[in-house]
């Protein structure tokens, strides 16, 4: 709008005609500016900072086209913040330096609001802060680790966050009536499902490990069927899997001729395909 045009200067400390923009306004220029030339890397930090909502959302939608051309020409974007739109980003990479938050995607269910409270309740019963309460009220993370503190739990991880508070009176009942602890695995099930393999378990004599939890009753019972006709003896790290999945991976060493061990059912199908090539032990070390 300025008479002068391209030739205007954007401040007047060093021309008394020059123009005077607002923050949002610089911004808009700012980012205008970087997308019309060629870039191989663009670094934007917290490009919509000035802006209100609605430019906001058109600055996003701008970004989004510009984008999706620079990744057909195989050029690298860079960008932090973008808080507005940041579910709609290919990879994200977050950094927080203060209280140890896990750097994660959830973080950002969390208003700062709320995210402030639920610090304060950490710091205030003396827990650690986990991933798995973000998207919960600080009113429902400070229920939950009371309801721990009550069920004699003060050792809290974020598995304990996966349920509601509700959710988790349930599943601490079942817990209790049949003598499993209260952690890890268990808490990504119901109380219906933790109850369903206990029982199945105990109508079979199993041992029941604490890796059963991730599989149903019916793939515990496939997986018992493969280890018999594999002649394998029944162990924790036989459940971190699915029967055909594990049998893939026994197939596997068999080809290599390498002794069976469960320690391998830790690892990925891909991990396994690496031992034998510095001694048939060298799953230990991938």
């Amino acid at each position: 709008k300025s008479p002068k045009h391209y030739d205007a200067n954007l401040t007047r400390i060093f021309d008394i005609d020059g123009i005077e923009l607002s923050g949002g306004q610089f911004q808009k220029l700012a980012l205008a500016r970087v997308f019309y030339r060629s870039h191989t890397v663009l670094v934007l930090d917290e490009p919509s900072s000035n802006l209100d909502p609605i430019a906001e959302k058109k600055i996003f939608e701008s970004i989004k086209e510009i984008i999706d051309d620079c990744v057909e020409n195989g050029i690298e974007l860079k960008g932090t913040y973008f808080r507005s739109k940041i579910s709609s980003l290919d990879k994200i990479v977050e950094i927080c330096e203060d209280n140890g938050i896990a750097p994660s995607i959830s973080m950002f269910k969390t208003t700062p609001f709320e995210l402030e409270r639920i610090l304060e309740v950490c710091n205030r019963k003396k827990t650690n802060l986990s991933e798995s309460m973000f998207g919960k009220s600080y009113k429902e993370v400070e229920r939950i680790i009371e309801l721990c503190h009550d069920n004699n739990i003060y050792e809290i991880t974020g598995s304990h966050f996966k349920k509601s508070r509700d959710e988790l009176v349930d599943i601490f009942k079942v817990c209790d009536k049949y003598n499993i602890p209260k952690e890890g695995i268990v808490l990504y099930r119901n109380a219906q499902e933790i109850e369903d393999i206990y029982l199945f378990c105990k109508e079979r004599k199993l041992h029941l490990y604490n890796t059963m939890f991730n599989r149903t009753p019916q793939e515990i019972e496939d997986i018992i069927k493969l280890a018999k006709k594999r002649q394998i003896k029944l162990s924790g790290e036989l459940f971190i899997r699915k029967s055909n999945e594990t049998d893939k991976l026994i197939t596997l060493l068999k080809r290599k001729n390498v002794p069976f061990t469960p320690i391998v059912l830790e690892k990925t199908y891909d991990e396994a395909k690496k031992i034998g090539k510095e001694g048939q032990y060298h799953f230990w070390k991938i």
